[in-house]
């Protein structure tokens, strides 16, 4: 799903929640973990696609997730991190 600031990788349906899915994938582990990519501004850009995506679902609860995947493993390593945006 496309807004003007940016693009949700996955909307997807968990029982009541509807979970914006921010997907990082890297094959090199020299600058860090896949999730750790997720920084601030990238923390503040998922929050607003939630605020966007809840002005057009009044009432729906959202969640933001991260799934990180590293590719230099065999099978890939692939790790499913909740509402990230939780304080």
């Amino acid at each position: 799903m496309r807004f003007p600031f940016g693009e949700i990788d996955i909307l997807a349906q968990d029982g009541d929640y509807l979970v914006v899915v921010e997907v990082k994938t890297k094959s090199n582990l020299d600058f860090g973990a896949p999730y750790e990519m997720v920084n601030f501004k990238k923390r503040r850009k998922l929050f607003n696609l939630a605020r966007a995506l809840s002005a057009r679902f009044p009432g729906q609860d959202i969640r933001v997730d991260v799934v990180s995947i590293e590719t230099n493993n065999t099978p890939a390593k692939i790790e499913h991190f909740q509402n990230i945006l939780e304080a």
